[in-house]
């Protein structure tokens, strides 16, 4: 191979190309792939017509553009294609690999310890909520354990305990027979304004939802009973929340709702309703809001007697007692993670009025059906009495026990209640088909409760036929007052009433006050 020196315009390294180690590497790689050698990572066996293995290249080789000159050999090398390979580059992503594998170990790991952890956590709040909530119910259970000192038989065992439970069966049969006596309220019904006595004073119950309460009979004492054991007084139970409805009247001056706690171990009490919201707090801070003008509250301390216990008082007062003062209140403490309260109620109560109010037809004609409804409002919030219907006539009596004139009449009785007003409506209805011998009869309203003013309503039956002389549209006074005239129609009757102080005036069909009665 020959060159003229004075073409030579190249660096001196190129000269490796012309040399007989640039033409074995040449050799080398027509009969070997080194493709599959480098994207495998292994040595492929060498074709043995190939007597000189190449050299081997490490880490990273750059390759150059390739010389401009032509070899006198007769071989020719095969076509270049740059190409740059990285062996460092695969462990940087074996490196890569491995981190995110680990970071993902880990954060698995760190999740399954905190979903441990938090699962411990509601277990032992769980178990936390359980126990508290047991020895509340103990202690407000008020549970006694009985404790039998000295050597006993079985026998002898069996007959305390026995004792004991006659007298905890004593005690409730004496309690239960206590509340049996103010579940029946007995009251008799007052006698209507009007002459005549015709009805009697009977004793009415009122009715009750509560359920009927089981009292347990003790058993008969005998001559043989023997005490084994003195019975001792157990020592009285410290509630630490005392709370119990409070009943007051509209228009009372001064009303008191009050909550007690006993116990020491509080870090902050409270009272609320509805509205009004009072918290105390250990460093003696009080927070009240929702407070109308009429409201105010105070507290107090005092120790107990016996002990060391303290005795914290929180009330709330309230002037020219209104509906809007009654209220649902809840009264507890806290203590670190546990709360104790009781709920109780300021109950504002409604006398019943003192009448009774009529609502009748302004006419009462002849076979035409009629409704006359008496309404009490009976006192709240729960009603003191009932309405009772009676009538005076020739006989007189009970309208339920009228036996020819109003042995036909429909009584219907309903009840409501508006706790926004503090009112409890009663309405009693009585409904019939008015003959000429309900003439001139008088039926009463009574209410069962002493005091009230009966509802009165004059029964005045016009006759069916009383516009039958009449022809066209054509006016009539009343048969029997001069306050109310009849419009006779040609298919109908219409009663009207005449102006208060007026009379209808027969002359000049029309209601006047010349000549009033």
């Amino acid at each position: 191979m020959s060159f003229d020196d004075d073409k030579i315009d190249r660096p001196a390294w190129t000269l490796f190309f012309e040399g007989t180690l640039y033409r074995r590497y040449l050799r080398y790689l027509k009969h070997h792939d080194l493709s599959q050698m480098l994207n495998n990572g292994t040595t492929l066996p060498c074709n043995y017509k190939t007597p000189i293995q190449p050299p081997i290249l490490t880490h990273e080789t750059s390759w150059y553009s390739p010389p401009k000159f032509q070899t006198d050999d007769d071989e020719m090398p095969p076509p270049y294609h740059p190409r740059s390979v990285s062996v460092s580059s695969e462990r940087s992503q074996r490196d890569m690999d491995y981190k995110k594998i680990r970071n993902r170990t880990r954060f698995l790991v760190c999740l399954g310890i905190t979903f441990i952890a938090l699962t411990a956590a509601i277990v032992a709040l769980v178990i936390h909520y359980f126990y508290i909530a047991t020895q509340k119910e103990i202690i407000e259970s008020g549970q006694n354990f009985i404790h039998i000192s000295g050597n006993f038989t079985a026998n002898e065992t069996l007959a305390i305990l026995q004792d004991n439970n006659t007298n905890i069966i004593k005690e409730k049969y004496i309690t239960d027979l206590r509340d049996a006596e103010h579940e029946l309220k007995f009251t008799s019904p007052a006698k209507p304004i009007g002459k005549g006595s015709f009805w009697k004073n009977e004793p009415t119950s009122t009715t009750t939802t509560k359920k009927p309460k089981l009292v347990l009979i003790p058993p008969t004492p005998t001559e043989e009973t023997v005490e084994w054991y003195p019975s001792s007084p157990s020592p009285p139970t410290i509630e630490p929340v005392l709370i119990s409805d409070v009943e007051t009247a509209i228009g009372k001056k001064q009303a008191t709702f009050s909550c007690i706690i006993q116990t020491n171990k509080w870090d902050s009490v409270y009272l609320k309703g509805k509205t009004i919201k009072l918290n105390f707090t250990k460093s003696h801070k009080t927070i009240a809001s929702g407070f109308l003008p009429r409201q105010t509250y105070d507290y107090g301390f005092k120790l107990m007697d016996g002990s060391n216990m303290t005795k914290l008082t929180l009330k709330v007062l309230i002037q020219d007692v209104q509906c809007e003062d009654e209220d649902d209140f809840v009264c507890g403490f806290k203590d670190n993670l546990t709360t104790t309260e009781k709920h109780g109620k300021l109950i504002v109560q409604r006398k019943p009025s003192t009448s009774i109010k009529m609502k009748s037809p302004v006419g009462i004609i002849e076979g035409q059906v009629v409704e006359i409804e008496a309404t009490w409002k009976g006192g709240y919030p729960t009603p003191i009495g009932n309405i009772t219907w009676l009538y005076s006539d020739d006989e007189g009596g009970n309208l339920t026990d009228a036996p020819q004139t109003f042995k036909a009449a429909d009584l219907s009785w309903r009840m409501k209640i508006r706790e926004d007003s503090c009112k409890t409506y009663i309405n009693s209805i009585v409904k019939f088909k008015p003959t000429l011998e309900m003439n001139n009869t008088i039926l009463y309203a009574v209410s069962s409760f002493d005091g009230v003013q009966a509802g009165t309503e004059h029964i005045l039956v016009i006759p069916e036929n009383y516009c039958d002389e009449k022809t066209g549209d054509a006016y009539k006074p009343h048969p029997y007052t001069c306050k109310k005239f009849v419009r006779c129609r040609p298919d109908r009757m219409d009663v009207y009433e005449c102006p208060k102080n007026t009379c209808f005036m027969e002359d000049v069909s029309q209601c006047d006050l010349l000549n009033y009665e």
